[in-house]
């Protein structure tokens, strides 16, 4: 070839691969470096202006090919335009102008035909197989460039996936790594890499070596996925857990040949399993240690997981078939079923996530016992309860000893008014004997002995009055909340604390209209009013006022959280006096049980300690405002009943009820016998009197009997025994007991066995005739 040949080749690789200003500058170098005369200069001038137009026509039109299967021809295209379209011309025109002797134009281009084609085809040739090798070249660059930038992407998302991924040759055991390396390991990749199979093996640790060996070694067998879960050292010398996930591939011979898989940083998860192990054992212990009833219900597919004291409390095995919300809710005392499930299901309708309450839960023996129970609430998204977890203490005993406790203060309240009551009592049978006297010893006409009688009658009935409050409220009977209107309850304790306090203490009401019922024991309620008011009388040195409040507060978030109490509406008890103020000294001491600031003998400090038992008890709170000389305010918060309020019946106008038959009259006291005979036979009664149970049994055997009245205690054989003994003669036999007063054991006994077979003494006629005429009518119905 030519080294005119070579000059258009290499015009033409600079077409292809330099700028347009590099192109120039070659292509004219080239050409006049060869040039011997002042033609041929300008011949090199005609080659680099037509390959800048060959360039110019090839980066216009059919750049965009590039890298195409038309490649080749496009440049064997351009090859001929610079050879016949832009060379042929200027050469010419050159021939032309410098020839001292020309030869003519047709002539010259026959002459650059023949002279140039071999050239022409050689320049085709080499243009077409160079197109060709610059295609594949740029096509594997293509391709390696794609795979680069593939495995750059992958290696990224296998370091963000946090994994090491590892391809192992089954044969060798050498191991390619990639991924997140070294934030697992701590080795950099370049260290890593090195590692090998057998490497792998003395980096597990040496407790769960042979158990990934093994598995490796079974999965390998068979080819089957391999996982397992094992520590592996890092660089450091420390372990971390990794869970190893790979599989095999197979050649066409189904061998195994390589193995593909990831290992994952498992050891945030095993720290959390084993604090979740931990914790569960914390409480399998704790549940199985605490006396409590531990219970957990799991809401979406109801079932219950009990520890062994609440299996023991349900006497039930682990999971019970039957409902266990029904369970539960069964076994509450009646007179406390409808509060606690009320208010356990506001809590689970609302947002709360605590519930908590007392109440009295059946015993496997038959029996009642007290129990606080509460429970946390799981919500999910929506709020729905998923899952309750809670315990139920028993508080039997500790109710006990409370009891003992309020029962102690009500007797040193009891001693504190006793002068008060002396003297009202007193100030009664005043009245009550003179009249009587009057009544046996002079002749008066019928007005005027009806006129004695309507007094006898009135003080009589004051005098009861006192006697059944003072009875209430010594009576030692079990605590049971029930709707309470306060309002009316302290309406009826004014009257007590009239006569208790003396007349020197003046007491004012203000009482809220329309307050919300409370559930809440009637007799404690009572006894936190007396208490709190002789208190106050003491402060004030029997002289001053008292005034009582009722009213309907609510607690936002901020006293919630001040008082410890759930937010919501409360009815509020306020007691303030006008005596001396508590000093802020002892502020802090008040309800501590036993402190007293009264001299000896005065007081034993129960008071307050009762009163602060007896509020907490009913979830209430209880504050204390005092002022040195001015006077103390005690306010009282008892939660509002979530149950719907029983609206006040007004009492019916009192009726005597008359009948017939033969009643058996048994009390061991004469002048109840002889009142009470004369009393029935107004009636329209037949009566028989007996003073004891033996002579009851006689007058039984002896006489037809339709309903016997009972004192319950008599000497020798008393109320219950006689009647036992009544029955055995006439089996069918109505019978009625009557009692001054009882202990509260025999009491409940009989209040749960025959609820509608007592009447309290002192008794009205009115009582004791409706239930005479009760009992009778129920047996003419039979």
């Amino acid at each position: 070839m030519t080294s005119s040949s070579l000059n258009e080749v290499a015009i033409l690789i600079s077409i292809l691969f330099l700028p347009h200003w590099g192109f120039v500058i070659i292509t004219g170098a080239m050409t006049a470096v060869n040039a011997a005369n002042e033609l041929q200069l300008f011949s090199a001038v005609s080659h680099g202006v037509s390959a800048a137009m060959a360039w110019l026509v090839y980066h216009r039109f059919f750049s965009r090919f590039t890298r195409s299967r038309q490649e080749p021809i496009l440049w064997a295209m351009v090859v001929i335009l610079y050879y016949y379209l832009f060379l042929l011309p200027q050469i010419v025109g050159l021939y032309l102008l410098f020839d001292p002797n020309p030869m003519p134009a047709t002539h010259i281009i026959s002459v650059f035909f023949v002279n140039m084609t071999p050239e022409l085809f050689a320049t085709l040739l080499i243009t077409l197989l160079f197109s060709i090798m610059r295609q594949e070249l740029l096509s594997r660059r293509e391709t390696e460039r794609a795979l680069a930038e593939k495995e750059e992407r992958y290696r990224i998302i296998a370091e963000q996936t946090g994994q090491l991924i590892y391809d192992l040759d089954v044969t060798t055991g050498a191991i390619t790594w990639t991924g997140a390396i070294e934030i697992n390991t701590g080795f950099t990749k370049g260290e890593f890499l090195r590692v090998d199979l057998k490497t792998w093996e003395t980096m597990i640790h040496p407790e769960d070596r042979p158990n990934a060996i093994s598995l490796l070694d079974e999965a390998m067998a068979s080819g089957n996925r391999y996982r397992v879960e094992y520590r592996f050292r890092k660089k450091d010398g420390g372990y971390v857990f990794m869970d190893d996930n790979g599989l095999f591939l197979r050649d066409e011979k189904n061998s195994i040949y390589r193995m593909l898989g990831t290992m994952t940083n498992i050891d945030e998860r095993k720290k959390a399993e084993k604090s979740i192990k931990e914790n569960v054992e914390r409480f399998e212990i704790i549940a199985r240690a605490t006396n409590d009833a531990v219970w957990d219900w799991d809401a979406r597919q109801d079932k219950v997981w009990w520890n062994e004291s609440a299996r023991k409390l349900f006497a039930v095995e682990e999971y019970y078939p039957q409902d266990n919300y029904q369970l539960w809710q069964e076994r509450l005392h009646p007179e406390d079923r409808e509060r606690v499930t009320q208010k356990y299901k506001n809590v689970l309708e609302s947002t709360q996530n605590f519930w908590s309450d007392e109440f009295r839960f059946r015993l496997p023996d038959g029996s009642y016992g007290y129990f606080y129970d509460r429970a946390y609430i799981l919500r999910d998204e929506q709020g729905r309860p998923t899952r309750v977890l809670g315990s139920m203490t028993d508080l039997t005993e500790r109710k006990k000893l409370e009891q003992n406790l309020i029962q102690a203060q009500k007797t040193e309240s009891l001693g504190r008014v006793a002068g008060g009551i002396a003297h009202d009592i007193n100030n009664m049978l005043a009245v009550i004997l003179p009249t009587a006297e009057l009544l046996l010893n002079q002749n008066y006409d019928k007005h005027t002995v009806h006129q004695h009688a309507d007094v006898i009658v009135s003080s009589a009935r004051r005098a009861s009055d006192i006697v059944k409050q003072l009875l209430v409220f010594a009576r030692q009977t079990p605590s049971s909340a029930a709707l309470l209107n306060i309002n009316s309850l302290v309406d009826e304790t004014r009257n007590m604390l009239d006569r208790f306090l003396g007349k020197n203490i003046t007491i004012t009401l203000h009482l809220e209209p329309e307050i919300p019922f409370i559930d809440a024991d009637a007799t404690q309620v009572q006894q936190i009013i007396i208490n709190l008011c002789v208190n106050a009388r003491d402060a004030m040195n029997n002289k001053g006022s008292i005034g009582i409040e009722t009213k309907m507060v609510e607690l936002d978030e901020a006293e919630s959280a001040k008082y410890n109490m759930p937010e919501g509406l409360y009815v509020q008890l306020s007691i303030a006096d006008s005596g001396t103020g508590i000093p802020p000294e002892v502020m802090d001491k008040i309800f501590e049980p036993f402190f007293s600031t009264k001299d000896i003998g005065k007081g034993t400090g129960l008071g307050l300690a009762v009163v602060k038992t007896i509020i907490t008890n009913h979830g209430g709170y209880i504050r204390v405002h005092s002022q040195i000389g001015v006077g103390t305010r005690m306010e009282l918060g008892f939660p509002v009943s979530q149950r719907v309020t029983i609206p006040h019946v007004q009492a019916q106008k009192p009726q005597y009820e008359t009948g017939t038959g033969t009643i058996l009259l048994v009390d061991d006291e004469k002048p109840i016998l002889e009142m009470g005979e004369m009393v029935l036979k107004r009636l329209g009664y037949q009566c028989y009197t007996a003073e004891n149970g033996y002579r009851a049994v006689e007058v039984m055997n002896q006489k037809p009997v339709d309903l016997v009245i009972l004192d319950v205690q008599m000497p020798g054989m008393d109320g219950i025994e006689t009647l036992e003994k009544l029955l055995e003669i006439k089996p069918e036999l109505k019978f009625l007991f009557t009692s001054g007063y009882i202990g509260a054991d025999r009491l409940q006994l009989l209040h749960s066995k025959y609820p509608d077979h007592i009447v309290n003494k002192p008794y009205t006629v009115e009582e004791l005739s409706k239930a005479i005429k009760k009992l009778l009518d129920t047996q003419s119905a039979g």
